[in-house]
């Protein structure tokens, strides 16, 4: 009995929280890989990063209404490793994105994107000195419509 009573808890834990998507294949950088990471799903967006031939590393998104991918903005086209490898340091509300981008002299900012250029923008220098890394900010969470996020 406790057999099944096991079996019926995983079959509803694993059928009760699978879903179902539309995927497309979408090619973004024509001339070699466009290594996408930082996959975050919004409310109506997908958001990432992605290089490609004119791109060093740019917020890409995914319009999951329209099924349209674009370009959001290349945060520092002089950069390469402007988000780092860190997927925790994207979190978003609804469609609205936050994440941290790295300058090279490693200051490490907070910004902010609806999945336009116009609506993408920094909102401050988290750390000014430069003696931060990725891996020092993250758990990202919201609270009374209130972003939050831990730094060392």
């Amino acid at each position: 009995m406790k057999k099944i009573i096991h079996l019926f808890c995983f079959m509803l834990s694993f059928f009760g929280y699978s879903q179902v998507s539309n995927v497309s294949l979408v090619e973004i950088n024509f001339s070699g890989g466009g290594n996408p990471r930082h996959l975050t799903k919004g409310t109506t967006k997908l958001y990432f990063t992605a290089s490609n031939e004119i791109v060093t590393r740019g917020l890409w998104a995914q319009d999951t209404v329209t099924g349209e991918t674009y370009l959001v903005k290349d945060i520092h086209p002089e950069y390469n490793d402007t988000f780092g490898e860190y997927n925790s340091s994207f979190f978003t509300s609804g469609d609205m994105l936050y994440f941290l981008s790295q300058q090279p002299n490693n200051q490490v900012e907070l910004w902010k994107s609806d999945g336009t250029a116009d609506g993408t923008h920094m909102i401050k220098i988290i750390n000014p000195s430069g003696n931060i890394v990725f891996a020092d900010v993250n758990f990202f969470f919201e609270y009374n419509n209130l972003i939050f996020f831990i730094a060392d």
